[in-house]
């Protein structure tokens, strides 16, 4: 599984952890990728997007509805919303 944003790309970096007497060590720094369900085309993707891309709207997530499922197919209202 790679560490890379399916959107900008952003990926692990590698530096130098310093302390104060100057002594170096490896070490890493992960992109935050999260796993989103978006819409192209009619058809669902789950994708792992950096939450930079999430925070700047360059994806749409698809939003599950809450209720029955085969009321939101049926076109129906959906539950939860009553009658008014």
């Amino acid at each position: 599984m790679s560490r890379t944003c399916d959107l900008c790309g952003k990926h692990t970096q590698f530096g130098n952890k310093v302390s104060h007497a100057k002594n170096r060590t490896r070490r890493t720094w992960k992109p935050n990728l999260k796993k989103v369900k978006t819409e192209v085309d009619g058809t669902t993707f789950t994708v792992k997007i950096c939450t930079r891309c999430i925070r700047s709207d360059l994806i749409i997530k698809k939003v599950r509805v809450p209720g029955s499922r085969q009321q939101y197919l049926s076109g129906s209202k959906a539950a939860g919303q009553g009658n008014s």
